[in-house]
């Protein structure tokens, strides 16, 4: 049906900044929540470890230059891919080429 075949490939002009804002604003949340300093309650996590990486690896600058190399793979990326499903959505919206038998002929 051509009501889907057109949610599909419009609602993506919409959804797909709003998504990738929202995974960006997670990164940025879970980063936040990674410095907090534990209590001597909590036990050793995972994410303390990857951030004890983080720091061993940018010298000990925080976790800002790795979010910031990922922010920069998002902002140079997401063009590129939203000019393809632009012209993928140009592409499957256009409207049938009319076939004439009659220019055939000629």
């Amino acid at each position: 049906p051509y009501l889907l075949v057109w949610l599909r490939y419009s609602l993506f002009i919409v959804l797909y900044p709003m998504g990738v804002s929202g995974e960006m604003n997670c990164w940025r949340m879970a980063m936040n929540c990674m410095l907090q300093t534990p209590s001597v309650e909590q036990p050793v996590t995972f994410g303390a470890y990857m951030m004890q990486t983080c720091r061993m690896l940018t010298g000990g600058r925080g976790y800002w230059p790795v979010l910031g190399t990922f922010y920069l793979f998002y902002v140079f990326g997401l063009p590129p891919l939203y000019l393809t499903l632009l012209g993928a959505r140009k592409k499957q919206l256009a409207p049938a080429p009319k076939n004439d038998k009659a220019q055939k002929d000629r």
